[in-house]
């Protein structure tokens, strides 16, 4: 069984906080998210980003100089050999060009998926109609000292209730699932009465 999900899976799997006519997708479009340990398809999937935690649940977020504090990640390298590096290489490599952290171990959580039933721009260099981004949760296994770069200010430390006030909709359920992920939280049974 392979670890990408299948074309035809990712299509007609349920998903979630769904938003319309996106602005850097071709018009009109939608996006949602898919929370699954399967990785999304290889060939639509240019892209790997971490939730990158701390052991006491603290999140380290890259800070874009373009864009501000996000997740960090970005595309996936092209190999030698052909092909694309896989989306964990990609998010461990850029976690650590964008904030210093060096992690390991890292568990998908889910991808944002993306369709356009507009017309592909000459130019546009990534998948059409459909596209993911995959996602990640991983824990810190050190942070090394950040040089700033041209792309990235020094990292921001979150906690949880600020990561809670920072993220919104697609990713915010992607951060909710990544943290249930690495730091599960126990069911409580009610006590059945006397």
């Amino acid at each position: 069984m392979s670890e990408f999900m299948a074309l035809d899976e990712m299509l007609v799997s349920e998903g979630t906080e769904a938003e319309e006519n996106v602005v850097y997708i071709p018009l009109p479009n939608t996006v949602d998210v898919v929370l699954s340990d399967l990785l999304a398809p290889d060939d639509i999937t240019p892209t790997g980003f971490s939730f990158n935690f701390f052991d006491d649940g603290d999140l380290l977020l890259a800070h874009n100089r373009r864009r501000q504090v996000e997740v960090p990640g970005g595309h996936r390298d092209p190999l030698r050999e052909g092909g694309r590096e896989h989306p964990a290489v990609a998010a461990t490599r850029e976690s650590f060009e964008e904030t210093g952290a060096v992690v390991s171990d890292l568990k998908p959580v889910g991808f944002m998926r993306s369709h356009s039933d507009g017309v592909r721009p000459e130019e546009y260099k990534y998948p059409w109609p459909n596209s993911c981004q995959q996602f990640f949760a991983a824990l810190i296994d050190r942070v090394v000292d950040f040089e700033e770069t041209d792309e990235c200010r020094p990292p921001v430390r979150l906690t949880h209730e600020q990561a809670e006030q920072v993220f919104n909709g697609r990713t915010l359920a992607l951060y909710r699932a990544a943290r249930q992920l690495m730091f599960p939280q126990p069911v409580e049974h009610p006590v059945p009465g006397p």
